[in-house]
């Protein structure tokens, strides 16, 4: 007698009891060894059979059609069907007599009017409990969703984290623990990944300029460090466009053509604006058709009536911008010349200089009192240090305890009094960890670095009537957020630190309508002043260098910073202009 073997396994949630195909095949072969079977054939399947279409199940059955064999030896009922298009299909070629007979380990099923019923309950029961599964699969992710968490494995640049505070293990990496873990807090169960969350940030920031193509995206992403989780290897095309349009980032989530917004419990990593202007980049970058130039500052600008977005159009050897009035009932029928709208943002430029005068001598003032001030910090750092490290020499000895034989059974020291003492003790080496941040050896390199930051920012205002049509872009993009027009007339939010550099007394003034130049000595020594130009360098301005390789050279000249604590601008301080 001809037998096929069948076995199947999938990752269903009914089949994870079910032992593993190579078991299955081990156990049918020593059935039909001892019943004297010959097989003919060994299909070894490793998919659901909750949906029709399972391509060696057919087969199978088109062989037996063909006379190939007349019965089928399997581990379960189960593994043949668990549908009841499948299960009919069997007992109709039972019913004409092509399959003989069914085999298990436990039973026999043959054509007799009892076996096809039994054979039908086995089928209705797996259709059942595969109905039941399905239904609590989908009330899980539904709950999931509903309580602001993805159903799934999170998108790249986030990690799954698991009941226990650690990272799913398919996603697992040593360092990334440890550095989450240093956050101090319980973990969420969506959290950034340390190491490439800010990299993914990137990526938007480069698509938000709407000069790039998926290809050069790409080509960004594969620069910066970007990879794929399995295998690390560079994004594809499509990954690139799929990840740069996923509402997740931007703290929303899209499942199945829904959008959920209620409960959110992971952190954004790019905000609503910026992931906004990059939908309208990519929209007019790929609508189908090339277009015959870029401009400045089409895609960066809203109207101020309807909110659609500024576009603009050649005419008559002039550049003109205006509203794409997709709206209806837009009154803004007033079109702006680039020229008049270049002057426009260069005199919202403006308002972030400040005197050169005033710099040179505040800056020196600034050295003066950081000299004095020196020396009492270095004394509160020496004494803070010896507190650390007295702090770490408890923590280590409080382990040393804990593992210590003669703590075995926790006569010295019990788990609950370990924990206490070692959560206290962290937190007070993280609170120590805070104060010496707040106290630098004394170098004066920061003060120098903001003295280089804000030159470059006064040269602005000159650079950019001369700048290529990406580098105004980036000017205005960084400094400026929230761009309205109006009736031809522009309004700008500044993002920090230009917004607090807006707010000081002498931003804004130029020697012409300022002070005289005699004058900017006395103007830096008012305490005053000082105080508030201190605070401004304290605060938004001190420096840390970050990569330029993904930005044009000359770009790349000026130093990194990273301006404000929170950084609320589309892009890296480094595309000021010396």
């Amino acid at each position: 007698m001809k037998c096929f073997i069948y076995c199947r396994k999938s990752t269903d949630r009914e089949d994870r009891q079910v032992m593993s195909t190579e078991a299955q095949q081990r156990l049918m072969k020593e059935y039909a060894q001892k019943h004297n079977l010959t097989i003919a054939d060994v299909f070894v399947e490793k998919q659901t059979a909750y949906k029709k279409g399972r391509h060696l199940f057919n087969e199978m059955l088109e062989r037996i059609e063909n006379g190939e064999a007349e019965f089928i030896l399997t581990y379960h009922l189960t593994r043949l069907a668990r549908n009841s298009y499948d299960g009919g299909r069997i007992i109709y070629m039972m019913d004409d007599g092509i399959i003989k007979e069914i085999i298990t380990p436990d039973s026999r099923f043959s054509g007799s009017s009892d076996n096809k019923f039994m054979m039908q309950i086995h089928f209705a029961m797996a259709k059942k409990s595969s109905d039941d599964t399905s239904q609590f699969v989908k009330r899980d992710i539904k709950s999931k969703l509903l309580k602001g968490e993805y159903p799934g494995f999170v998108p790249l640049g986030y990690l799954n984290i698991d009941r226990a505070g650690r990272i799913a293990p398919k996603q697992y990496d040593p360092a990334k623990q440890q550095m989450l873990e240093s956050l101090g807090r319980p973990l969420k169960r969506e959290e950034v990944d340390p190491l490439e969350g800010h990299l993914i940030r990137k990526l938007f920031e480069e698509a938000a300029k709407g000069i790039h193509t998926y290809k050069a995206l790409q080509i960004i992403s594969k620069k910066i460090g970007i990879r794929t989780r399995k295998g690390k290897k560079m994004l594809s095309k499509s990954m690139i466009q799929h990840l740069l349009t996923n509402p997740y980032y931007f703290g929303a989530i899209r499942y199945q053509g829904e959008i959920y917004t209620e409960n959110i419990q992971h952190e954004p990593l790019v905000t609503k604006e910026v992931f906004d202007r990059v939908q309208f980049a990519l929209e007019q970058k790929f609508k189908g058709r090339k277009r015959k130039r870029t401009f400045s500052y089409r895609g960066i600008m809203r109207c101020g009536e309807c909110g659609c977005t500024v576009t603009a159009e050649e005419q008559k050897g002039h550049i003109y911008y205006h509203c794409t009035y997709k709206r209806e009932n837009c009154s803004q029928r007033k079109w702006i010349k680039e020229k008049d709208l270049q002057d426009q943002i260069i005199d919202r430029l403006m308002k972030i200089m400040i005197p050169d005068e005033f710099v040179k001598h505040a800056f020196a003032k600034v050295r003066e009192i950081h000299a004095k001030e020196s020396q009492t910090s270095e004394a509160i750092r020496r004494k803070l240090q010896m507190q650390y490290n007295e702090c770490q020499h408890k923590l280590d000895a409080l382990l040393e305890l804990k593992i210590s034989p003669q703590n075995a059974g926790g006569e010295l020291l019990s788990d609950e009094e370990y924990l206490k003492h070692k959560n206290e003790l962290k937190e007070e080496l993280s609170m120590i960890e805070t104060q010496l941040k707040n106290h630098n050896d004394g170098s004066t390199q920061w003060i120098d670095d903001c003295e280089v930051f804000i030159k470059a920012m006064q040269n602005l205002p000159k650079r950019l009537p001369h700048a290529t049509i990406e580098e105004k872009r980036e000017i205005v993009l960084l400094v400026c957020s929230n761009i309205i027009l109006t009736d031809k007339e522009i309004a700008v939010e500044y993002h920090e630190p230009f917004a607090t550099i807006v707010n000081f007394p002498l931003a804004g003034q130029v020697p012409e309508r300022g002070f005289e130049p005699k004058d900017w000595e006395a103007e830096a020594k008012k305490p005053e002043l000082i105080e508030l130009w201190q605070a401004l360098q304290g605060s938004n301005l001190r420096p840390s260098v970050l990569e330029t390789d993904a930005l044009p050279t000359e770009l790349s000249a000026f130093v990194c910073f990273s301006i404000a604590k929170n950084r609320k601008y589309p892009m890296d301080a480094s595309l000021f202009f010396l």
